[in-house]
């Protein structure tokens, strides 16, 4: 323990947060937030598996809805409906959750507070609050700001390629315990997540706008809110640590680019990142230990998925449609994707598309 030691964390959505929770009982932590409310704006899902209580353990209150089924449609209006267990989280409260633990554990909250620079000789971090500008020294700073993340240029010159998420929250009529997926052929995918049978997160990503999706998430009801944000894709060459700089969570593409999700994935960077400064490891070896294999492999089947055509999705639906390939996948935590792919090529079909 040496709380004469200053670690400054920047962002305090789940992967800030947590770092934070796990830090603060060794060192004096502060964690500065530009927004002035945690988890204002939204600009997530708020989808994860059951996994996410082996991570952290979530109170009943903040979950708005169960999941037992994922419908993927493909374009030619086919369909197969897979068993899951997912969670849907109220996010707003997940983040201010997280916050709150830390700062019981003693981290030091600065809201309304901006990143602007970082001086890597004299350890002085320049924040700005409201107009005002002003410095402060820090032993360790940790990036934990986002897919646009400022603190990320400290650490690498790497670029991050992303997609963009347009999400509504729209009033309508919705099957509660299903989550819809459609296969966009020239972008992302299309998402239906129910909270109720009444309200629904609908949402799409995309490299380059296109009305069509806009018309389709307003086709449901009536629109009650947007929200919108980057949707990094793991970049398996990042560099995560740079001297006493570090990056975790969605600055630093810690994201499942076949779904974009990264909750857990980043919750999961943030303690191997704490483990590391508390334990004197090397971050880049411990983080990796627990997600590079997963996070490749992710990365590696969207660039595949990014060169199908309409054609291709129609026969892949088809393909998850057989018995054996559908139990398969209702069957195996989709958070250890390696397990699946391995029983998925199996079936014969499936290996044209490891050569597309």
């Amino acid at each position: 323990m040496d709380k004469t030691k200053k670690i400054s964390i920047i962002g305090a959505g789940p992967v800030g947060a947590y770092s934070a929770y796990l830090l603060s009982d060794h060192y004096d932590v502060s964690i500065y937030e530009e927004h002035k409310t945690v988890g204002n704006p939204v600009q997530c899902t708020g989808i994860v598996t059951p996994r996410i209580n082996e991570v952290i353990k979530i109170p009943h209150e903040l979950i708005v809805n169960r999941i037992k089924y994922a419908r993927i449609n493909s374009p030619d209006g086919n369909s197969v409906k897979i068993k899951i267990d997912d969670i849907i989280l109220d996010r707003g409260a997940f983040d201010r959750h997280v916050f709150e633990k830390a700062v019981e554990k003693g981290a030091k909250a600065h809201l309304n507070t901006r990143f602007v620079d970082y001086d890597v000789k004299t350890g002085n971090v320049k924040f700005k609050s409201d107009d005002k500008e002003f410095t402060k020294h820090t032993d360790i700073l940790i990036g934990a700001d986002g897919a646009a993340s400022r603190v990320r240029s400290h650490v690498t010159k790497r670029k991050v390629e992303f997609y963009i998420g347009k999400q509504a929250t729209v009033e309508g009529n919705f099957e509660r315990e299903i989550f819809d997926v459609y296969f966009n052929v020239d972008g992302f995918f299309t998402w239906v997540v129910p909270e109720n049978e009444s309200i629904a997160r609908i949402g799409y990503g995309y490299k380059k706008f296109d009305k069509r999706y806009d018309d389709f998430v307003k086709s449901y009801g009536k629109i009650l809110g947007y929200q919108a944000g980057p949707i990094p894709m793991f970049n398996p060459m990042l560099r995560t640590q740079r001297g006493n700089v570090y990056i975790a969570g969605d600055a630093a593409s810690q994201i499942k680019s076949t779904t974009g999700g990264g909750i857990i994935q980043g919750m999961l960077g943030a303690k191997a990142l704490s483990e590391s400064i508390i334990k004197n490891k090397n971050y880049e070896i411990e983080w990796r230990k627990k997600l590079f294999k997963e996070l490749y492999i992710h990365e590696k089947i969207r660039n595949k998925l990014d060169r199908f055509s309409a054609k291709d999705y129609n026969e892949l639906v088809g393909i998850l449609s057989k018995e054996k390939i559908r139990h398969t996948l209702e069957k195996t935590n989709r958070d250890n994707f390696s397990k699946v792919l391995i029983q998925l090529m199996k079936e014969p079909k499936l290996f044209k598309y490891a050569f597309k």
